[in-house]
């Protein structure tokens, strides 16, 4: 479900406040088996940077390539089911004046900036600027698996993780893995936002089976106006006498 939190109340320290208590919440429901927050849900991100890395040749801000991007906090990869390749996920010690900025990245952005991986070469520890204005970049401790975070219909494009502690959003989606059928928490869970803030509404309640299926609709539509169209076609060929050249 999504929660835009009202930015005259909520600055970021209380935006980050208010996600760790509601995860916390959220996770202790009996029938729910994880939960996290993310500024976007995978096949709707819609954000990217260029991309660069500090330990390798200096390239010009229009020549980097790019990468999707999105704020999430601990426990978003087991949430979402995503495997850990190499390194660490996020945890609660990555918070503001809890140590250096750090960074998880995916196997296309690995493989893009070292070409050895996994044999010869491993970025854990390496340090990676994301757009402008950052002095000394941030610190890869993990490597994930690929995610269409685009839509299984984009190209695949390098994807980079950063903890919301350190990125505060105001609008974001709680995501929840449940033992059962997750529309039966959805009450429960509404509860539980309510009972950290009793005047904060949520919308866009779907499960990512909903997401994945709304992803390959306009496939799918594509699809079958092209079968419909090749059906018509050979009727029409078949109502029609041969002719000889």
């Amino acid at each position: 479900m999504h929660i835009s939190l009202p930015r005259v109340r909520y600055d970021g320290r209380k935006q980050r406040a208010f996600w760790e208590e509601l995860t916390r919440r959220v996770a202790a429901l009996p029938g729910v088996r994880s939960a996290t927050v993310a500024q976007t849900l995978p096949m709707t991100n819609p954000y990217a940077a260029p991309v660069a890395i500090a330990e390798l040749p200096p390239v010009r801000i229009g020549d980097r390539p790019l990468s999707r991007y999105v704020s999430v906090m601990p426990g978003y990869f087991r949430t979402l089911g995503i495997p850990l390749r190499r390194g660490r996920e996020f945890s609660d010690k990555d918070a503001p004046g809890g140590g250096p900025l750090v960074a998880i990245v995916d196997e296309t952005l690995v493989r893009r900036f070292w070409p050895g991986y996994p044999g010869s070469q491993d970025p854990i520890g390496r340090h990676l600027f994301l757009g402008p204005g950052q002095e000394h970049g941030s610190e890869i401790v993990g490597i994930v698996a690929r995610v269409r975070e685009g839509g299984l219909s984009a190209d695949t494009q390098a994807e980079t993780y950063l903890p919301l502690a350190h990125v505060p959003v105001p609008d974001a989606d709680l995501a929840v893995r449940t033992q059962s059928d997750p529309l039966r928490l959805v009450n429960a869970v509404r509860s539980q936002v309510l009972a950290v803030d009793r005047d904060q509404p949520v919308s866009a309640v779907r499960t990512m089976e909903y997401i994945v299926n709304a992803s390959i609709g306009g496939r799918k539509l594509t699809m079958l106006l092209l079968g419909v169209f090749a059906g018509v076609c050979r009727a029409e060929r078949s109502r029609q006498p041969d002719r000889a050249l």
